[in-house]
């Protein structure tokens, strides 16, 4: 008896230690789905991804195709996956910089509003606040940038996918000391992949970083296998950031990436 009791005792306190996999709806008048792993410990705190969708799709829609969500187990990191608003048309956008895509003048505080998810979901989840990132597709890669320079001290890393930074770089008023990332494929033509490249230059001068060394053929990001992505990167930035480029030869508007890019892009950027 003494010893049942004993069982259920441990069996309870390794249960209370964890918290089981939670769905969350924040976000107030425009909800977004905040996403735990499967068990996190009372006295852990987590890494959150935001994860911004691309222009006429949305957060589920991205999610699916990239897979975001599936690697929260093995990454252990929560996701929020929020919606932009829609356009006449019904397509879903970010008002991001000027050439994408808030293309009715709409003016939409899109900056403030994941700002605001950010602090909500650090609110309701065990969130580790010095490690919140954001991964954009396309309109929400521009959308990553406008965070970096609207409220940089929300954000530990940005990784664009096939977006682009502003093309008049005075427009970003306060950039912040964070890590970059800008994945682009050269056959890219919706967002020309020299679109991508052309803020790489600002971040890597903002960080006062050492001259880029370029490795060919450094990566297998897409699904097809083989070393086909070129990894640039910035380092020893005297403000202890990193800016990278993967450049993905032969690269569509959307790769197919496979199950191991996230992890390396994580990496590069925590």
């Amino acid at each position: 008896m003494l010893r049942r009791i004993y069982c259920l005792s441990s069996l309870f306190l390794f249960i209370s230690s964890s918290l089981f996999a939670k769905s969350y709806t924040i976000g107030g008048a425009r909800p977004a789905t905040l996403l735990t792993p499967s068990q996190v410990k009372a006295d852990q705190k987590i890494p959150l991804l935001v994860f911004l969708h691309g222009y006429t799709s949305s957060g589920v829609q991205s999610d699916s195709f990239f897979g975001i969500s599936r690697q929260r187990d093995s990454l252990n990191f929560a996701v929020a996956l929020p919606d932009g608003t829609q356009n006449s048309r019904g397509y879903r956008f970010w008002n991001a910089t000027p050439e994408c895509c808030d293309f009715e003048q709409s003016g939409v505080d899109d900056a403030g509003y994941i700002a605001g998810l950010i602090r909500e979901a650090s609110a309701v989840a065990p969130i580790d606040p010095e490690r919140v990132y954001l991964i954009g597709h396309s309109n929400g890669g521009f959308m990553s940038y406008r965070m970096a320079c609207d409220y940089p001290g929300l954000v530990r890393g940005i990784i664009s996918v096939a977006g682009a930074f502003y093309s008049n770089p005075a427009l970003c008023k306060n950039p912040g000391d964070l890590n970059v990332l800008q994945i682009h494929g050269t056959a890219d033509d919706t967002v020309p992949v020299a679109n991508g490249e052309s803020g790489l230059s600002f971040w890597s001068k903002r960080g006062r970083c050492d001259a880029a060394v370029e490795s060919k053929g450094a990566l297998d990001l897409v699904s097809a296998g083989g070393a086909e992505t070129d990894a640039v990167v910035w380092d020893n930035c005297q403000n202890e950031t990193k800016v990278g480029y993967w450049r993905i030869n032969g690269g569509t508007h959307a790769p197919y990436l496979n199950s191991s890019w996230l992890r390396a892009a994580l990496e590069f950027v925590k």
